[in-house]
């Protein structure tokens, strides 16, 4: 994508911080979905369920995973509109693969997902897009990360992957986030960057070759945010990373019609065929 490739460019020269950045993206805005719309982080499991989108449309897409799933959801909006559908959001911060067949203190992650099991059984969605922090993953289980992508793909209706973007556990490495990052004294565009890491590649790669194999649609996103192994945290004049984990709304609101176009094709086929079984 040409603005990465620019972007990626400015940031290997050590270029300085842009000057004019949206504040809120500099920031970090915060949650992209109602917190109506959510089940809390931690012991929550209430939540209202939410249509968004193209609300009066015949089809139904479900976006389902934890809060690698809902930072999608601005793009996942406007895609909606610009391709009639309505979409509606069932995703648990906090309750990632690993974690979604157990119930830990404070952490219900199974009630959750029994839960929200029945509710995509209810809606009957034309697709659901599977969506979940896999970043995490060492080199040694890629392997493992792909076996749990599996699992969640086979329990729901007409699955689709959205591969999980690039991040980085700033928080948890005790360094600065980008925004703190951008704001110190000397900050420049290489300093203040994320990076490919060879166990990101490795998930994603081994990821790729499970739902090629299982012929499970697929949304790559690497494009939208690396060039080669540097992932700048400023495209086209939008801050990218709220926390080093999570993608700003507006940079995920900005992707809305790349996502489209990725999304058009697929969902053209999954509603062929949910006409021709009527």
């Amino acid at each position: 994508m040409a603005p990465v490739v620019a972007a990626a460019a400015l940031a290997r020269a050590g270029a300085p911080i842009p000057t004019v950045l949206d504040p809120a993206t500099a920031a970090g805005a915060g949650q992209p979905i109602a917190s109506a719309c959510l089940p809390a982080f931690g012991s929550g499991l209430s939540y209202q369920l939410c249509s968004l989108g193209d609300v009066q449309a015949r089809h139904t897409v479900v976006l389902l995973g934890d809060s690698h799933a809902s930072m999608w959801t601005p793009a996942f909006v406007r895609a909606a509109r610009r391709l009639g559908f309505r979409l509606v959001p069932l995703a648990k911060p906090g309750c990632a693969l690993w974690a979604l067949h157990e119930n830990r203190p404070g952490w219900p992650c199974l009630s959750w997902w029994r839960g929200v099991l029945g509710v995509i059984a209810r809606l009957r969605p034309s697709a659901t897009i599977v969506s979940f922090l896999t970043d995490n993953y060492t080199v040694a289980q890629a392997g493992l990360a792909a076996r749990l992508v599996a699992r969640v793909m086979r329990a729901v209706p007409h699955p689709v992957l959205l591969a999980d973007a690039p991040s980085d556990d700033w928080y948890v490495n005790n360094v600065p986030t980008p925004a703190q990052c951008m704001a110190a004294p000397g900050a420049n565009l290489a300093r203040c960057a994320l990076h490919l890491t060879p166990a990101i590649r490795a998930s994603l790669q081994r990821i790729q070759a499970m739902v090629v194999s299982h012929g499970y649609p697929a949304i790559p996103t690497l494009q939208w945010f690396c060039e080669g192994d540097l992932c700048p945290t400023v495209i086209g004049g939008i801050v990218t990373s709220e926390d080093g984990n999570h993608i700003t709304p507006q940079y995920a609101q900005a992707l809305g019609p790349r996502l489209a176009n990725r999304l058009r094709p697929i969902l053209a086929e999954l509603w062929r065929a949910e006409a021709r079984a009527r």
